[in-house]
């Protein structure tokens, strides 16, 4: 017997943007510090959306997305499930890679944290890179993997703390991409899959902009890796900025109530 299901389709969000930035699918995430951190982040160097693809996550956070959502800084969608057929004796979901991430990517493509060394806002970095690169279908960016003091209560959570004591542990890790939407025909995790003619793929190297890659949890140490890492950011302005959303948007006790729910890594 054939099945034959209904394919939900979504119409392309076809407002124009600078730079929209695909974040992967939350999948029992709790790690809210570094969420917050890197919306805040992004809305400090210009981002104009971020596209959130959520399965699960703590219901605090998630209020707080919704806060976002509401300012018209981030779209929030559910994530990519494929249909479990009764005749089937697998779960199709549990085939795919990193559970849908790469899924999630192309959604976003039709409609962590980047580090611009040479302007505070993202369009303007992307436009020296092709004024030099002009025929660019996408820039790999070197990543770097770093750490970062996570405090679990949030009552002691600080911002300007997770990045004061953000520290390289891990250079060069796999590349992560950054998308010229109209030339690529699809993505993956860490490359394009096809382009259009008379445009090609830019590997760039570490003396240009680079994606940091915030994941693990580090020690309280102070240094000046900050400024080495982030030389154009303003880690008290930022911190500030959050610490303003919460309020105005009367999010202080929800705020409070966030949990470190589980260890390690989703």
């Amino acid at each position: 017997m054939l099945t034959f299901p209904q394919i939900p389709y979504r119409i392309p969000d076809k407002t124009h943007r600078h730079v929209v930035v695909c974040q992967s699918r939350f999948f029992m995430y709790d790690k809210w510090q570094i969420l917050f951190t890197m919306l805040e982040l992004y809305r400090f160097y210009g981002v104009d959306l971020i596209a959130v693809y959520v399965e699960s996550i703590i219901a605090e956070a998630y209020n707080i997305l919704k806060a976002y959502q509401e300012r018209g800084f981030i779209a929030i969608h559910s994530a990519v499930k494929y249909e479990n057929f009764e005749d089937l004796d697998y779960d199709p979901n549990r085939q795919t890679e990193w559970n849908q991430q790469v899924s999630a990517y192309q959604l976003c493509l039709l409609g962590r944290g980047f580090d611009p060394q040479n302007t505070t806002n993202l369009h303007e970095e992307l436009k020296i890179l092709l004024k030099e690169f002009p025929n660019a279908a996408a820039f790999y960016f070197q990543r770097v993997q770093v750490s970062s003091y996570i405090s679990k209560q949030a009552s002691f959570f600080d911002m300007g703390e997770l990045l004061s004591t953000t520290k390289v542990t891990e250079r060069f890790g796999a590349p992560k991409v950054a998308v010229v939407g109209n030339r690529a025909e699809s993505m993956g995790i860490h490359k394009i899959f096809g382009w259009k003619p008379r445009t090609r793929e830019v590997t760039l190297t570490n003396e240009y902009s680079k994606f940091l890659h915030f994941r693990d949890s580090g020690n309280l140490t102070y240094d000046d890796e900050i400024n080495k890492l982030f030389p154009m950011l303003n880690t008290t302005q930022l911190a500030e900025n959050f610490t303003t959303f919460i309020d105005q948007e009367g999010l202080y006790s929800v705020s409070k109530a966030l949990k470190h729910v589980r260890k390690g890594i989703f």
